[in-house]
């Protein structure tokens, strides 16, 4: 059967799909990237959907070209750091359109529409745009979801030499991997580091120190440290509380393989206790290892 496809409907709806699959990339691989750049890898991705037009490939020409696609996207859009960070994005996002071509296919076998098209990696159908963006929406959440639901951690030891870096300052000590803290920021999604008030003492202003038993944020003068500091909510056995948190500058753990470095996390300052215990300042948050670089 013959289709009419017209090239501008052909184009948008190539670049809104290619959007969110990178930006599900970026959601699974926990990347934060410009949306710039996700823009030009979807409109790059967009081009692309122009193959719609050549003669069909078979099997082993169409996934090449899918793999040619998608190194080209991350490239785009996420970069080369290094052979793995470049490899787990172009597998992650090449998956995404092996899952979504799975569900282009059911659609055409529950609803045998004659209007869907899938050659050459290129989708067109006829389709409400309203419904288009409402059901990409509801695929991102659910996404979004499964993705918290089945969160991996990756650390590869429970003991680190930690190091954390604020204004300038920095102060340093010993470390434990808490499997049972999953605290994390409900605004930016980053794992949060539980520690004493002591253990950070030389870090943070005086003022700020002052006013962490009575947890009134809006008593600092200090700019720079208000824009850092917020509330953690979080919940034990005994109930729901909250502790004052802010985000380092940057945060460094030691241990006999590796060292790793980030500053998508937040610390916590706990003023309930004097010490986590007899050999430990803080307890990290497992998820800390999928955020930052690895040396």
């Amino acid at each position: 059967m013959k289709h009419v496809i017209y090239v501008d409907i052909l184009l948008f709806i190539n670049i809104f799909v290619n959007y969110f699959l990178l930006l599900t990339t970026s959601l699974i691989m926990k990347t934060k990237v410009r949306k710039i750049r996700i823009l030009a890898g979807a409109f790059v991705g967009g081009l692309f959907s122009l193959s719609v037009f050549l003669p069909q490939l078979n099997a082993v020409l169409s996934i090449l070209f899918r793999a040619f696609i998608a190194l080209t996207l991350v490239l785009i859009t996420f970069g080369y750091k290094t052979v793995s960070f470049y490899f787990k994005h172009f597998l992650t996002l090449f998956m995404s359109t092996f899952l979504f071509a799975g569900l282009m296919s059911a659609i055409w076998i529950i609803f045998r529409t004659d209007s869907l098209v899938y050659i050459n990696s290129a989708i067109y159908f006829d389709v409400n745009i309203f419904v288009l963006i409402i059901s990409s929406i509801v695929c991102y959440i659910l996404i979004y979801i499964a993705q918290k639901f089945f969160k991996k951690k990756t650390p590869l030891s429970l003991k680190y030499d930690i190091t954390v870096e604020a204004c300038s300052k920095k102060v340093s000590g010993k470390a434990m991997l808490d499997t049972g803290n999953n605290l994390t920021d409900f605004f930016t999604g980053y794992p949060v580091i539980i520690c004493t008030s002591n253990f950070v003492r030389n870090l943070i202003p005086e003022e700020i120190t002052d006013i962490l038993e009575n947890k009134r944020i809006d008593l600092i003068t200090n700019e720079e440290w208000r824009k850092k500091v917020r509330l953690i909510n979080y919940s034990t056995v005994s109930g729901k509380s909250t502790m004052i948190a802010f985000r380092p500058d940057r945060v460094i753990l030691k241990d006999y393989h590796k060292t790793h470095e980030t500053d998508e996390v937040y610390i916590a300052v706990n003023t309930s206790q004097k010490y986590i215990n007899e050999n430990f300042d803080a307890l990290l948050n497992g998820a800390i290892f999928e955020r930052g670089k690895n040396e």
